[in-house]
């Protein structure tokens, strides 16, 4: 089964949004020490605000069996930059 993974960002949640369901939403400070600490398997910046994805979202599908699909929109991204990664 196909599923995109959760990607984090550093925008403020919308009064329509749900942690958890459209984005896990997290602190700008959070998402550079993540980037720092090569912790995203991609990540870009869209109107001075970071997105990514992260191993904790990959692992979460991986252990539940599913197989999971990057939602990258590099036509939008300033900036986008992959790691490899090898899940365990």
């Amino acid at each position: 089964m196909l599923s995109f993974y959760l990607l984090d960002t550093s925008r403020r949640m919308r009064p329509y949004e749900a942690e958890g369901k459209e984005y896990h939403f997290v602190s700008r400070q959070t998402m550079e020490s993540l980037i720092q600490k090569n912790k995203l398997v991609e990540f870009g910046k869209f109107k001075k605000c970071l997105y990514g994805t992260s191993l904790d979202s990959v692992r979460k599908l991986t252990k539940m069996g599913k197989t999971g699909v990057l939602k990258v929109e590099p036509q939008a991204s300033e900036m986008l930059s992959f790691c490899l990664i090898c899940i365990s």
